[in-house]
């Protein structure tokens, strides 16, 4: 799949790399290009260190998928 860059180029058209729009959109490209081999990987577990840390969630919430049902106001 073409990235947005050689899109552009092969139209002819240029684009400062340096503007924020286009920041955004080359960011953008390159975590959908991310999203799209992870999908596209079969039946592979790759292991994740994470990080405990507090996160304050009560302005938009958070949202994650579990097999255990939690109540309002359990701690994770």
């Amino acid at each position: 799949m073409e990235s947005v860059s050689g899109i552009l180029q092969s139209a002819g058209r240029t684009v400062d790399p340096k503007s924020p729009t286009w920041r955004a959109i080359s960011l953008l490209d390159q975590k959908l290009d991310l999203l799209i081999t992870l999908l596209q990987k079969e039946n592979t577990i790759q292991e994740v260190e994470f990080i405990r840390c507090g996160v304050n969630v009560s302005g938009s919430g958070i949202r994650f998928p579990s097999q255990q049902a939690y109540e309002k106001g359990d701690i994770l």
